[in-house]
């Protein structure tokens, strides 16, 4: 990061917001004194992965978990829904793996050093989140917003089988036939997601009065 100053700022400024919004934590609280850096000038959306692939004497993270099985949807079954109704719905889910909290106990697997300058001491810390990299984060986060749906299916049946069936990971694709449809669908969607306290993000709409931030 040294060579390129741009993206070492906008490296420590993605670091920085994940303790800040509580997706990780020091190792020793007692001494943490975080500050939100300032937006960076980076131009490229910046997405960290973490490499739970890594190994040291032969085992890594990833060696050590079970991935659970694939609960995506078809993608080519979510294709075809989506090209039934004349008004098309797209949004997804803000930041869904670190709405994923790790239980106090396993936290500790998911330590890293940090140090935002090099003036600065290395500290550790830790995830408090499910993390891009781990071979269970996909299956973990998915069980999550299915459970989190079957739970309130009888409340918003349409926002439930929405959620579980047009959505392909954090992505949400779907068509309806009229607006005032497609308005309520986007709605009741928000709704059930709050509840798992995974936010949506804005829904396109390919009909413009239906577009909502």
């Amino acid at each position: 990061m040294a060579k390129d100053a741009d993206f070492a700022k906008a490296y420590n400024v993605f670091i920085s917001n994940m303790i800040a919004k509580g997706y990780a934590e020091e190792c020793a609280p007692e001494n943490a004194n975080h500050t939100k850096d300032k937006q960076s000038s980076f131009k490229h959306k910046l997405r960290v992965v973490h490499d739970a692939a890594a190994t040291n004497e032969g085992v890594s993270l990833n060696s050590l978990l079970l991935p659970g099985p694939d609960l995506l949807q078809p993608l080519l079954d979510i294709l075809l829904r989506f090209r039934e109704g004349r008004i098309a719905l797209t949004a997804d889910i803000q930041e869904m793996f670190p709405q994923v909290r790790v239980r106090e106990q396993d936290r500790d697997a998911l330590r890293y050093l940090w140090r935002s300058s090099r003036d600065q001491p290395i500290k550790e810390f830790r995830m408090t989140a499910i993390v891009f990299g781990a071979c269970r984060s996909p299956f973990i986060a998915q069980f999550i917003k299915n459970k989190n749906a079957r739970e309130h299916e009888i409340l918003l049946p349409k926002a439930a089988h929405a959620i579980l069936y047009n959505h392909y990971m954090d992505d949400y694709i779907d068509s309806l036939d009229d607006i005032q449809s497609s308005k309520r669908q986007h709605n009741w969607r928000q709704i059930l997601l709050a509840f798992t306290m995974m936010p949506a993000s804005s829904c396109w709409s390919g009909f413009p009065t239906t577009h909502q931030r």
